[in-house]
């Protein structure tokens, strides 16, 4: 059942379903997930602007190149998805200053458009 596989990617430190330990909220995000929306966010991205980079598997974005050596390092996680749906993915990533930002993105092709914190950037699809 999707439900079920997307709550253990949204919260891995849960070994078995116990609804007492997600609030509603995440039920809401966990149930409106658009599956095509989100496989095409998958994989490998890079932004030249900011020379940075990380990989989509599930909901997390992990490091694979670093802008910010003191903030965030190669396989740290920088990213996590909240919400797909209406061809937007909403989440978080960490910003060069240390905190997270609320961040929307769109996918079109090998390119992924993200704007948050007042910026807006393009990311690449890197072959794997």
């Amino acid at each position: 059942m999707c439900f079920l596989h997307s709550a253990h990617a949204a919260f891995p430190h849960i070994t078995s379903f116990q609804p007492n330990m997600v609030s509603d909220q995440h039920f809401y995000y966990i149930n409106n997930f658009d599956d095509d929306l989100l496989n095409a966010a998958q994989g490998k991205w890079w932004s030249s602007e900011y020379k940075y980079g990380f990989e989509i598997e599930g909901l997390n974005g992990v490091a694979t190149a670093t802008n910010a050596p003191n903030v965030y390092k190669v396989g740290d996680h920088i990213l996590q998805i909240n919400h797909a749906s209406h061809n937007k993915i909403k989440g978080k990533q960490i910003f060069t200053d240390g905190a997270w930002y609320d961040v929307t993105i769109t996918v079109h092709d090998a390119f992924m458009y993200m704007e948050g914190g007042g910026y807006k950037w393009t990311l690449r699809k890197q072959d794997k």
